[in-house]
């Protein structure tokens, strides 16, 4: 910032000043409750630029056939309100999806993405089924790729077949 010490700001006074701007509404819930707790602090600020946008939707009956609200808020307005790079947009909208506060619906090329605001406050416990979840420990033909590098060089070296001509002298 530029010519920090020249500016100097006026605190607010009992005046009814302060009701004459918009805010941007961020749930409290997102900052206090622990399945929140590890989401980026910019998605939950984008969570509330979506709320703020819902609101908008719902004025224009902007609905799907469900009757549930959507948006439109491309990753280039995300990069632009938060002053982020186009990956690190990407990430937050993929961080609100995964733990379900957005669903999005892409509806085709050079048409918009729909963005479905989930309600912050009514959401369902999915019971997790642990054996769904477990990784096999089988190996497969591509397996081994994914070992640490000591032992890949094992099976490298089990797979080598030297030749008369692959041989240095």
């Amino acid at each position: 910032m530029k010519n920090k010490e020249n500016i100097k700001f006026e605190p607010f006074y009992n005046d009814g000043e302060i009701d004459k701007f918009r805010y941007y509404s961020i749930p409290q819930v997102l900052f206090t409750e622990g399945i929140f707790r590890g989401i980026d602090a910019l998605s939950k600020l984008l969570y509330g630029f979506l709320l703020d946008r819902t609101g908008l939707s719902r004025k224009q009956h902007w609905c799907d056939p469900d009757g549930r609200l959507y948006v439109h808020y491309p990753v280039s307005e995300v990069m632009e309100k938060l002053n982020i790079s186009k990956p690190y947009g990407i990430k937050l909208l993929k961080e609100l999806e995964e733990i379900g506060l957005i669903e999005r619906k892409r509806q085709g090329q050079g048409m918009p993405t729909k963005i479905c605001v989930n309600n912050f406050s009514r959401c369902r416990l999915q019971e997790v089924n642990e054996t769904s979840h477990k990784k096999s420990t089988a190996f497969t033909s591509r397996s081994q790729w994914h070992l640490p590098q000591e032992v890949n060089r094992i099976y490298l070296k089990k797979s080598m077949r030297f030749t008369p001509r692959s041989q240095r002298h």
